[in-house]
C-alpha cells in the first residue's frame, strides 16, 4: 500500500473524529469547567489508555535527540491547548476551529528548519488558497464582511487561538521528530501524559477551589467526558501516526480538514449560525488541501 494511501487512511477519519471532539470540548466548557482543568484530565485520561496499550505493544528503542525534542514539544504542548481551550471559550467552534488552517504557513518554516523539508510550488498555492479561505470565513461571522472581519480579528478568542497555532506550529515537526526516533504509541503515552499532568498540578497551583469544582462537574458528567477522552485518543493517534508517511507541512495542511468537520459539526449539534458561508468557506479552504495532497 502506498504512503499516500495509508496517510489518507490515517489521516482523514483522524480529522473526523477531532472534530467530534471539538464539539465535546465546547460543550464542556459551557459547564464553567476551567480551560487547564479540562486540559489536564482529557489529557491524563488519554495518556492513560495509551500507557494500556503500550503493555502490550512493548516499549520501542528511542533514537538520539528523542528526550530533548520530547521536552520542547511538551512544553509548547501544554502552552497551545491551554490557548486553544481559552480561545474556545471566548468564540464559537465554527469560528476558533479554522485558525488551525493558519499552521501550514508557519509550519512552512519549523518543518524546514527542524526537519529540512521544503514543499514544492504546487503545494505553497494550496496553502495560499487554503488561507484565503480561512479570511472568508472570518468575514462570515454576522454582518458586513469587512466589520465581521475586524472583529473577528480583535476579539480575544483570535488573539488567544492565535497564541495556539504559534505553538502548534512549532510543536508539529517536534512532533513527528519525536515519532520517527520511537514510535507513534510511545510518544503519543509519553506526550499525552506530561500534558494532562502538567496541567492539572498548574490547575491546582492557579485555583484550587475552582479545580475541585470542575473536577466535581466533570464527575458528574462521566459519561460525556469518557466518549470525548476516546474522540481524543483514536483521533489524536490517527494523525500522529499519519505523520510516519509524508512531509510535516502537507500532513498539517490535510489535518487542517478538522476545521471542516468541526464547523459542519458545530452547525448540527450547538447550532451556529451563518453555516451555508461558513461551510463555503471552509469548502475553499477544502480545494487548497487537495491541492497541496495532489500536486504538492
Amino acid at each position: 500500500m502506498s504512503p499516500l494511501v495509508l496517510f489518507l487512511l490515517t489521516m482523514i477519519p483522524g480529522t473526523i473524529l477531532l472534530g467530534f471532539y471539538d464539539v465535546h470540548t465546547k460543550k464542556l466548557l459551557q459547564k464553567g469547567i476551567g480551560e487547564q482543568t479540562l486540559v489536564g484530565v482529557g489529557f491524563s485520561g488519554a495518556g492513560l489508555i495509551f500507557l494500556v496499550a503500550l503493555f502490550f505493544f512493548g516499549i520501542p528503542d528511542t533514537a538520539p535527540g528523542f528526550w530533548s525534542t520530547f521536552f520542547f514539544a511538551s512544553i509548547l504542548t501544554v502552552l497551545g491547548q491551554f490557548a486553544w481551550y481559552r480561545a474556545f471559550n471566548y468564540g464559537t467552534v465554527s469560528f476558533i476551529a479554522p485558525l488551525r488552517v493558519l499552521t501550514p504557513l508557519i509550519i512552512i518554516f519549523t518543518g524546514s528548519l527542524f526537519l529540512g523539508e521544503v514543499p514544492s510550488q504546487n503545494g505553497l498555492v494550496g496553502i495560499a488558497l487554503t488561507v484565503s479561505g480561512l479570511l472568508l470565513l472570518l468575514g462570515a461571522q454576522g454582518g458586513s464582511f469587512f466589520a465581521s472581519l475586524k472583529e473577528s480579528l480583535q476579539s480575544s478568542g483570535f488573539l488567544w487561538g492565535m497564541l495556539a497555532v504559534l505553538a502548534f506550529s512549532i510543536s508539529f515537526p517536534l512532533d513527528k521528530k519525536a515519532i520517527l526516533a520511537s514510535s507513534t504509541l510511545f510518544y503519543s503515552t509519553c506526550l499525552y501524559g506530561v500534558t494532562g499532568i502538567t496541567s492539572l498540578l498548574i490547575a491546582f497551583l492557579l485555583n484550587r477551589e475552582k479545580t475541585r469544582e470542575g473536577l466535581s462537574t466533570l464527575w458528574q458528567n462521566r459519561r460525556v467526558v469518557l466518549v470525548w477522552i476516546l474522540f481524543l485518543v483514536t483521533g489524536g493517534f490517527l494523525v500522529n501516526h499519519a505523520l510516519n508517511f509524508t512531509l510535516a507541512v502537507y500532513a498539517a495542511s490535510v489535518k487542517r480538514l478538522q476545521a471542516l468537520w468541526s464547523v459542519l459539526l458545530s452547525g448540527a449539534f450547538l447550532k451556529e449560525g451563518h453555516t451555508l458561508r461558513k461551510s463555503l468557506a471552509t469548502l475553499i479552504m477544502l480545494i487548497g488541501v487537495i491541492m497541496t495532497i495532489v500536486f504538492g
